[in-house]
């Protein structure tokens, strides 16, 4: 049983260790790949250690969890935004019985989860951008990775979509 009947101090423990050794584990591990990866597209032929490099700074490692939360974050904000008069319509349908209005909702969400995955290529480039150049910091990465991305988002994923 994932979740237990009862919710212990043991439990929320668990959680709260597992989801810090991930984001100590994961994200800087993430950025070093992309940063191994830029190296390779760049005309280098890098050594692996490029990929385990983030773990010897610790503001690397601030840094790259800091991407990491920031966008899902936006992530979240973005999909409320969007995906909230959907559901309220849905949700709406089901107290009224008016069917139309369950039909009408199902359709907006499918369009609203489309506009999403659209919106949220935005930030695609933000990871390959910090991890070239950590220094600019995190909130100007998310920036440069928006401004490029702008009036190109369609592009962008339509591009990820043949992967």
């Amino acid at each position: 049983m994932l979740i237990p009947e009862q919710i212990t101090g043991k439990f929320i423990a668990r959680i709260f260790i597992s989801t810090a050794l991930f984001f100590l584990v994961i994200p800087p591990f993430r950025q070093g790949l992309k940063q191994y990866f830029c190296k390779v597209f760049g005309g280098e032929k890098p050594k692996l250690s490029v990929a385990f490099s983030w773990y010897t700074n610790l503001a690397k490692v601030f840094g790259a969890i800091c991407l990491y939360i920031y966008i899902g974050i936006l992530t979240v904000l973005w999909a409320v935004a969007i995906l909230a008069i959907p559901g309220a319509a849905i949700i709406l349908s089901g107290i009224t019985g008016m069917w139309w209005l369950y039909v009408a909702g199902t359709v907006a969400y499918g369009i609203g989860f489309l506009l999403l995955a659209i919106k949220l290529m935005a930030y695609m480039p933000a990871y390959y951008i910090y991890a070239k150049k950590p220094s600019i910091g995190v909130l100007a990465a998310v920036r440069n990775s928006v401004y490029i991305t702008s009036g190109r988002l369609t592009e962008c994923f339509i591009f990820r979509l043949r992967f």
